[in-house]
């Protein structure tokens, strides 16, 4: 999915920032995106999380529902900066 997301969903967006942490994708806007890219990345499979403040992506991974801060899922699971879009 990460491939498809910088490729085909995100190439014009601004301050877009994708991570893979485990086998999620996350994406993370500087500000909140288009309705169009918001309906596409639903489409796409995602879902919004808002106490996260990102759009996740979970390719087929089935979640738990986890209360931790990021950083400790980050540590957990590794996370990857994946791409950074900034016009």
């Amino acid at each position: 999915m990460t491939k498809q997301l910088k490729n085909n969903i995100l190439s014009n967006c601004e301050g877009a920032q994708v991570w893979k942490v485990g086998k999620w994708d996350w994406v993370m806007f500087k500000e909140k995106p288009s309705e169009e890219i918001r309906e596409t990345m639903k489409e796409k499979g995602g879902f919004y999380n808002g106490k996260r403040k990102v759009w996740q992506f979970s390719n087929g991974t089935p979640s738990k529902n986890s209360k931790k801060e990021n950083s400790v899922i980050f540590e957990k699971y590794g996370v990857e900066e994946q791409v950074l879009f900034i016009n």
